[in-house]
């Protein structure tokens, strides 16, 4: 049987090797069983003098690169779960926008569940663009925005475009340019990965397996940060903020939980929306919290904001609809409050029962009462006959709000003497 001698032996090879001592000599199948086990983990360390020290990036998120460190580190692979409408795809684009501008990465863009022009649209307000005028297609902010656009690294791939595809493109660029790869995906429900290619008929679950192990490995490959949104199963839309397992939230697969090294569940608050709480429910080798953000739709940006904050401006928000609901009302009280004055105006004298059914239409003969009382002083009441009660208006007595909606009234006084009621 054919022998090698140990000494001959690749280093990767001898990380795995079983203590040696006193053995000069393996087999041929003990050779290329260790061949086939791959490095050890004194190899993998070893490797690490290559690739130099841990990375951390920015990521335009301050309580998300705290939570890291000081940084997201670099490579990674981040998910974005939530529901529509959580600021999944907005907080992808503020993130990647953060790291194109700094300058130093590559960065490609699998775009499914958003159209190219909206996050295009998204970037330029970042970027410091007008959406209302880019939209007006004004030649001076298209220029702007095209200008500062064309220095981006970030390129969008066709959306049937695949994982390994994009990632292989993204890499390439980045050796080149001398810059980091980032793939962002959006969203791991949708995209396409060579495993799609190859089988016609998969269910969503096997679909998102196939596209989450596409993703794990042109990470580990390309050495590479990849950001993905993912959907989120419609039992975390119900446990949102009532400390349901977050981890468990994205749509078809525990997959996307299992790969992820950091995951990020969105879900936008229910009183303000423009706030957007996010939950950091794994964070490989860091530490996990919730912190929120604040949408701006001018600039399309996200700032952090403090928890304490959040509860004032939730109850600044409750007092602002208390407040509006409140002038909606005096609105509608003032207008029937007009509607009985004019009514008494075209009819001098007209009883309480006549009254009511000559506003009927407007005024309900519960709310009528209420209406009379912000009538104040310039509701008279007057004797008349068989014990009944004649209603007049005194103008000069009428609350001015009242006078301002029907100046007509201000003239007007009753002819007879008011009943000591």
């Amino acid at each position: 049987m054919k022998t090698e001698k140990i000494e001959n032996l690749a280093p990767a090879t001898c990380g795995n090797a079983p203590d040696a001592s006193g053995i000069s000599e393996l087999s041929e199948a003990h050779l290329q069983a260790l061949r086939d086990a791959g490095p050890g983990a004194a190899d993998i360390i070893a490797g690490w003098r290559d690739i130099g020290p841990e990375v951390l990036v920015s990521t335009g998120l301050a309580d998300l690169d705290a939570l890291c460190g000081g940084g997201l580190p670099f490579p990674r692979r981040v998910y974005l779960v939530g529901g529509p409408g959580s600021g999944k795809t907005g907080i992808a684009a503020w993130m990647a926008n953060t790291l194109d501008y700094s300058g130093e990465f590559e960065i490609g863009w699998i775009a499914v569940d958003e159209e190219k022009d909206d996050i295009a649209m998204r970037l330029s307000q970042m970027r410091g663009n007008d959406r209302i005028k880019l939209k007006d297609r004004e030649p001076g902010e298209l220029a702007s925005a095209i200008d500062r656009m064309a220095r981006s690294g970030i390129r969008f791939y066709e959306s049937d475009t695949t994982i390994e595809k994009a990632a292989r493109a993204t890499s390439r660029i980045a050796e080149v340019t001398g810059k980091r790869p980032v793939l962002v995906l959006d969203s791991i429900q949708t995209v396409m990965s060579n495993a799609l290619r190859s089988h016609a008929t998969l269910t969503p679950r096997e679909v998102v397996e196939a596209n989450v192990t596409a993703l794990r490995k042109v990470s580990t490959d390309y050495g590479m940060l990849v950001l993905a949104t993912s959907e989120a199963n419609r039992a975390a839309y119900r446990e949102a903020g009532q400390g349901g397992n977050m981890m468990a939230a994205a749509a078809e697969s525990r997959a996307v939980e299992f790969s992820a090294q950091t995951m990020i569940f969105l879900r936008q608050d229910e009183k303000d929306q423009s706030l957007f709480h996010c939950d950091v429910v794994k964070n490989r080798a860091h530490q996990k919290s919730r912190f929120v953000v604040k949408f701006d739709p001018v600039s399309h940006g996200y700032t952090g904001v403090n928890l304490g904050d959040v509860s004032a401006a939730r109850h600044e928000a409750e007092i602002a609809v208390q407040l509006k609901r409140a002038s909606a009302k005096a609105t509608e009280a003032r207008r029937h409050a007009v509607t009985v004055v004019r009514a008494i105006m075209a009819n001098p004298g007209i009883t309480k029962n006549a009254l009511t059914r000559g506003v009927a239409g407007e005024v309900s003969e519960n709310r009528l009462p209420a209406v009379l009382e912000l009538l104040e002083g310039g509701l008279v009441t007057v004797a008349g006959p068989n014990n009944s009660r004649e209603h007049y208006i005194l103008g000069s007595a009428l609350p001015a709000d009242i006078l301002w909606e029907c100046p007509e009234a201000a003239a007007v006084e009753p002819p007879r003497t008011p009943i000591n009621e």
